[in-house]
């Protein structure tokens, strides 16, 4: 006996629940302010949102940009993939990390 799985919803199976769609863009919208107070938490507060490993990847990611190893910076102690996806942080802007982070 094999079982027929659909992976499509259709909206007479999702009765009165709220579209995916409506979900995905407020959790994407949730996730964005979230890193917006941890940035206004960083630079107002003594306690900071963003853990010191942020900067140590960081600071790899701009060793990697400049051609350099991730490993010039003692603790980082990482995958060199981690510093090469993180490589925009140096040049688009340094809340990169945070968006490709908060997407995963």
């Amino acid at each position: 006996v094999f079982l027929k799985v659909s992976l499509v919803v259709t909206d007479a199976q999702m009765g009165s629940y709220p579209k995916i769609w409506i979900l995905m863009w407020f959790s994407a919208l949730l996730r964005v302010f979230l890193i917006g107070y941890g940035e206004w938490q960083d630079k107002h507060m003594d306690v900071h949102y963003t853990d010191i490993d942020y900067l140590v990847f960081s600071d790899a990611a701009s060793l990697v940009a400049a051609g350099k190893s991730p490993f010039g910076r003692s603790t980082y102690r990482y995958s060199p993939l981690l510093a090469i996806i993180l490589v925009p942080n140096t040049y688009l802007h340094p809340l990169w990390g945070k968006l490709i982070f908060s997407s995963a």
